[in-house]
């Protein structure tokens, strides 16, 4: 067994090293979401940025986007030309795909 992990020595370091990195930054995110919808039904600031970020993009190509908060719930409603098009909730922002990344 143990010359087993000496041969293989930059594999286990590579797997404990992403482990540990992801990890740590998947519960520090978690605990940034779970502080963000403590004080109230909005969503949280990056998925705010990106939400508000597609609507000034769609309104800078010609439509007539806004955005607006959800009924109750942390999420924001994205309508282009008065017409419910889409619902951005917590996940649509890629901060669990960037922390993915980043642990590799």
């Amino acid at each position: 067994m143990k010359g087993l992990f000496f041969k293989y020595k930059s594999v286990v370091r590579f797997v404990v090293l992403f482990l540990g990195t992801y990890l740590v930054l998947g519960f520090l995110y978690a605990y940034y979401l779970n502080s963000a919808q403590a004080d109230s039904n909005k969503p949280d600031y990056v998925t705010y940025m990106v939400a508000k970020q597609t609507s000034d993009v769609l309104n800078a190509i010609g439509y007539t986007a806004k955005i607006e908060p959800g009924n109750g719930i942390p999420m924001l409603e994205l309508h282009v030309e008065g017409i419910y098009l889409a619902r951005i909730i917590e996940g649509c922002n890629a901060v669990s795909v960037i922390i993915l990344f980043m642990a590799f």
